[in-house]
């Protein structure tokens, strides 16, 4: 009988409160979608960690990312990248600390220190409503937050991720970018003697075992069908071309290696990863009429502009 009168008493309970649950887990969910754009972010600081608003955070990665000067609709574009980019990076894990090797940012005071009081006055309320006018828009694959990878300047052809990273991504594909090789970006020198390459090989790995002969140690092994240098040897390792360009800090692994006497030559083209969107493109397109809209879906395929409120899932 005690069973009984327990058992009835549990189903009451059951019915009473699990349409109550499921009505709250629901709000919830749409609280989490609605709320989303309002989400902080914290900033990692050599002398300690920050939190700011997403779009407050939001203002300092576009103007250290991309020059004021650029046009409005390349700054939005931007604006929508940088959110789509850390937002997914939020969704991801919702306790990311940003560094610096994540993305760039600059707070109000240093970008007062940097650009002056003048141009402070002139560069800040630009970027500040290149923000505000796409506040919580970013860009979706299939209902998901994309990765809105970017680079200063292609060599007039963006890569795919396959060709960088060796992953399949839809909407990351290559896109003409004619305009690119007439960006200040586009072309970079360096000269390294070979204590300066010794040195730089040994951090990255001091197994390295190098002649002095350097046109022995540097050695490009294969490019792609654009010139991206894949595969270089150094020493006696062999790197992509991508690890070589981190280790040497190249402006892209779409180099030359000239040798002189007792120096080696590295000349670049492009600026970046040369994934996503162009920057420089991005501008060229803004100053021929296009929307940031028209600038995005050219260099994510197959994306659409959404909200975060309008999202199904965060």
């Amino acid at each position: 009988m005690r069973e009984k009168i327990i058992s009835k008493a549990l189903i009451v309970l059951a019915v009473f409160f699990l349409p109550v649950f499921i009505t709250s887990l629901f709000t919830d969910f749409g609280k989490k979608v609605s709320t989303a754009e309002d989400v902080s972010i914290t900033i990692e600081y050599k002398d300690g960690k920050k939190t700011v608003p997403l779009e407050q955070y939001l203002i300092g990665v576009v103007a250290a990312e991309m020059p004021a000067q650029f046009e409005g609709e390349a700054l939005k574009a931007q604006a929508i990248a940088a959110r789509t980019y850390t937002m997914k990076r939020v969704s991801d894990n919702e306790n990311i600390v940003f560094k610096s090797n994540i993305q760039s940012y600059y707070s109000r005071s240093e970008l007062e220190v940097l650009w002056g009081v003048n141009d402070f006055a002139l560069n800040y309320p630009k970027i500040q409503r290149a923000v505000e006018d796409t506040k919580a828009q970013v860009l979706v694959y299939e209902d998901e937050l994309i990765d809105a990878v970017f680079h200063s300047s292609s060599i007039g052809t963006t890569r795919s991720a396959l060709q960088v990273w060796g992953q399949e991504i839809p909407y990351l594909q290559q896109a003409q970018s004619l305009q690119d090789i007439n960006a200040p970006t586009y072309s970079h020198q360096y000269s390294f003697d070979y204590e300066e390459v010794k040195k730089k090989a040994l951090k990255s790995d001091d197994q390295i075992i190098l002649t002095q002969e350097l046109s022995s140690d540097l050695q490009i092994i294969e490019r792609d069908t654009e010139g991206y240098v894949l595969q270089v040897q150094l020493g006696n390792k062999i790197y992509t071309g991508e690890a070589f360009r981190k280790i040497f800090g190249l402006a892209s692994s779409n180099f030359s290696i000239l040798f002189k006497d007792d120096t080696v030559d590295i000349v670049c083209k492009g600026y970046g990863h040369g994934v996503g969107l162009s920057q420089y493109g991005a501008q060229a397109m803004a100053q021929g009429g296009a929307t940031c809209e028209e600038i995005l879906t050219h260099y994510y395929f197959n994306v659409k502009l959404t909200t975060l409120k309008e999202m199904k899932v965060q």
